[in-house]
């Protein structure tokens, strides 16, 4: 899993215990699109009590 500054692209997907990977089997996401998935999460709660993962 890749957390690396970038521009925020807007859209990201939620997983549950598995890594989420792109096309091309990468796992990754910016700094970026992560903070405001984890602000969405604190502000609306979906996942609560359970992992969740965060990726392209």
């Amino acid at each position: 899993m890749l957390i690396e500054p970038g521009v925020r692209t807007g859209p990201y997907r939620l997983g549950k215990d598995d890594v989420i990977q792109d096309g091309m089997g990468r796992c990754w996401i910016y700094f970026e699109d992560y903070a405001i998935a984890v602000v969405n999460e604190l502000e609306h709660p979906e996942h609560e009590r359970a992992r969740f993962t965060i990726g392209y």
